[in-house]
């Protein structure tokens, strides 16, 4: 075990005895009003925007900008009414006459979150979704993430753009952090945190959280598990309207599918296209193509051995195939696989790394048979008309998320079903 970010200066050579101190420490942000919260992630997030943030290249290189646009208060406002009918009552017990009874949203204690080293942002704000309802924390990061939010947190606390009283409060608040390290093969370590938490927040493969979810806990310890999903999306056919309507919706496919080079659960990899869509499967492609093209400018990624392994099987396969055709970038950068069987059989299974599979549906209830089980979100290109029809749809199937195309690496609430703000808090009544 290594402790990467720690307030409090003692024995560096013995993490366990700091793993102990923190959880013993005096927790200072439980008396803090969520609106005080509130305004230091607003605070935050200006500062990593300023002029005076020393880790904008850190921040760029590592696909986390979005936390920027997620701390600010107009968006952990809107979050914090959509968790909780009264936000305020996570402040202290209140009484509320509709319920004719004393009603508090209490924190749960120490959450210990396990980040995946796919997408890490979504850890880093699932830490700042537990702080917001005032537990502390303790982030175990992933070996390929290691210094990154110990040098992001160190770099908040260490700046001085923050006046006396916020720095006041925000030193309150990262006193409540503690970041760390564990080695795989580190079991007793793991064991350690898992024991002394309130809450388990899990991301990552189906071997991952399954080994999490096995470690020891306490009786009532809640798990909050962002497990593997898949997502897709689906345009009807008279959704696009003219060249102008292909090109916005490409430029959306684009952002989807190259957002962490769709290693995230939201990141689509089949395009399905209602059947009689305005334009052929040549037109879209052409000008999917170009959209990619641009992408990969910005961004060249390396090509590991299994994943070339993997084209080229994918790749035979769909070449032996007359009712198929693959449109390939250079070296590998990207690949689009297209179906133009009159029916098809199954979804393909996604390579990742920016390749994506089109086919064609003739209604939304085929398509609803050929979503896969761990289904999360469906990116969506539909009239207004048939939107609720098609989410209530497809909702039966399994899906739980309709953005719109475009915007489907936003994290948002509800995520995978449920608010998560909700497991982090106990209700306290009388009535």
């Amino acid at each position: 075990m290594e402790i990467l970010f720690n307030t409090k200066k003692i024995d560096s050579s013995e993490p366990i005895k700091q793993l102990k101190e923190f959880k013993n420490r005096n927790d200072l942000l439980k008396d803090m009003k969520v609106d005080e919260i509130v305004d230091l992630f607003d605070e935050i997030s200006k500062y990593l925007s300023s002029k005076n943030c020393q880790i904008k290249d850190l921040l760029v290189k590592n696909e986390l900008g979005f936390i920027i646009f997620w701390l600010k208060k107009s968006n952990i406002k809107k979050i914090l009414d959509l968790n909780f009918e009264d936000y305020k009552l996570l402040d202290s017990p209140k009484y509320l006459s509709k319920k004719g009874s004393i009603i508090y949203a209490k924190p749960l204690g120490l959450a210990v979150h396990w980040i995946a080293g796919n997408v890490p942002i979504l850890g880093v704000i699932s830490l700042f979704q537990t702080v917001l309802t005032k537990n502390k924390s303790i982030v175990k990061v992933p070996e390929s993430f290691k210094f990154i939010l110990s040098d992001i947190l160190i770099d908040i606390k260490e700046s001085n753009f923050f006046n006396r009283k916020i720095k006041d409060n925000l030193n309150i608040l990262l006193d409540s952090i503690l970041v760390l390290y564990i080695s795989r093969d580190d079991l007793a370590s793991q064991e350690e945190i898992s024991k002394i938490s309130d809450i388990r927040v899990a991301w990552g493969g189906l071997e991952a959280v399954e080994n999490i979810v096995g470690l020891p806990k306490k009786l009532n310890t809640r798990d909050i598990i962002f497990g593997p999903k898949i997502s897709v999306s689906f345009i009807t056919k008279n959704s696009i309207k003219n060249k102008k309507d292909l090109v916005t919706l490409s430029k959306g496919i684009a952002d989807d599918v190259f957002a962490f080079n769709q290693a995230g659960c939201n990141a689509p990899h089949n395009i399905i296209l209602e059947k009689g869509f305005k334009f052929s499967f040549q037109e879209f492609i052409n000008i999917l193509k170009i959209e990619f093209e641009k992408k990969t400018n910005k961004a060249i990624i390396n090509i590991d051995p299994m994943l070339t392994f993997n084209l080229l099987v994918r790749k035979f396969l769909y070449q032996s195939d007359e009712c198929k055709k693959v449109h390939q970038g250079k070296n590998n950068q990207w690949n689009i696989f297209v179906n133009h069987s009159e029916k098809i059989e199954a979804l393909d299974q996604p390579i990742f790394s920016r390749n994506i599979f089109i086919s064609k549906v003739s209604s939304i209830e085929e398509l609803g048979k050929l979503l896969p089980i761990n289904i999360q979100s469906i990116g969506l290109k539909v009239e207004e008309s048939l939107k609720v029809n098609v989410i209530k749809t497809l909702s039966n199937y399994g899906a739980d998320r309709f953005p719109e195309i475009g915007k489907m690496s936003l994290y948002q609430h509800p995520w995978d079903g449920y608010l998560p703000l909700q497991q982090t808090i106990k209700w306290i009544s009388t009535n």
